[in-house]
C-alpha cells in the first residue's frame, strides 16, 4: 500500500494505520518494498541539471541516517514521512515473526534505509537473514546491487544472483528527453517479473513447510 495509489493509504498517517494493522493481523507473510527516496546514496553524488541548477542533496547519512540534523522546510518534512512510514512497516514486520509469521523487505545494498536506527536494532537482534543480488540477473535493464532481509530459509538458498555482464558506464547518468528529466534510479526501481517470480514461490514453498494452527 503506498499514498501514490491513494492519499487514504498513507502510512506515515497514525489514522491510516490502524486499518491495515487489524488486517495485518491474520497475515502470515510480509513483502515490503522499503521507499528509499530519501535514503539513495545517488544523492551524495554532486551532480547538475542542463541548466546550471544542482540536482537535488543527501538526506542522510552513515552518521545521520534518520536525518541530517540541518534539514528544514520540504526536506525535514520528507525524512519524518518517510521514516514514520518505514517504522510502522518494519514495527508490523517484528510483531509478524514474533508470531512465526515470514517476511521479505527489500532496498539496494547501499541504502542508507540499512543504517537506520529501527532497522539496525532489528537486524542485531539475529532474527535476520540477507541475501544479496545484482537487479540484472534477475531482468533488471541494469546493474543494482540489491538486499532481501527476510526470515525465509527458501531464499536464504538461492543460488549466487551476481553480475557478469557489460553495461553501459554511463547507463545511471540522468537524461532529458523531449523537455521531460529522466533519473535511471526510478525506472530501476520497479521490480521484475522475475524477481517476483522468486520470491513469490519461495514464500509459497515456506508456507507449505509450516504447522499452521487449525
Amino acid at each position: 500500500m503506498d499514498w501514490l495509489l491513494d492519499a487514504s493509504h498513507d502510512l506515515a498517517d497514525e489514522r491510516r494505520q490502524q486499518s491495515p494493522s487489524s488486517q495485518l493481523e491474520e497475515a502470515i507473510f510480509i513483502a515490503a518494498a522499503i521507499d528509499c527516496s530519501t535514503k539513495s546514496r545517488a544523492r551524495e553524488i554532486p551532480r547538475k541539471f542542463e541548466d546550471g541548477r544542482p540536482a537535488p542533496g543527501p538526506l542522510r547519512s552513515e552518521v545521520y541516517p534518520d536525518g541530517l540534523p540541518h534539514l528544514a522546510g520540504r526536506d525535514s518534512q520528507r525524512v519524518d514521512m518517510d521514516n514514520k512510514a518505514c517504522n510502522y512497516v518494519l514495527q508490523e514486520i517484528q510483531k509478524l515473526r514474533d508470531r512465526g509469521g515470514g517476511s521479505v523487505r527489500e532496498n539496494p545494498a547501499r541504502s542508507l534505509h540499512w543504517w537506520t536506527s529501527t532497522e539496525v536494532a532489528m537486524w542485531e537482534s539475529g532474527q535476520w537473514t540477507d541475501t544479496s543480488y545484482a537487479a540484472c540477473t534477475l531482468g533488471g535493464a541494469r546493474c543494482k546491487h540489491q538486499v532481501l532481509r527476510h526470515n525465509v530459509e527458501e531464499i536464504q538458498r538461492w543460488p549466487p544472483a551476481n553480475c557478469h555482464h557489460v553495461h553501459d558506464p554511463q547507463e545511471w547518468t540522468p537524461y532529458t528527453s523531449a523537455g521531460q528529466r529522466f533519473y535511471p534510479s526510478k525506472e530501476e526501481a520497479e521490480y521484475t517479473a522475475v524477481l517476483t517470480f522468486a520470491i513469490a514461490v519461495s514464500a509459497s514453498w515456506w508456507a507449505v513447510g509450516k504447522a499452521w494452527p487449525s
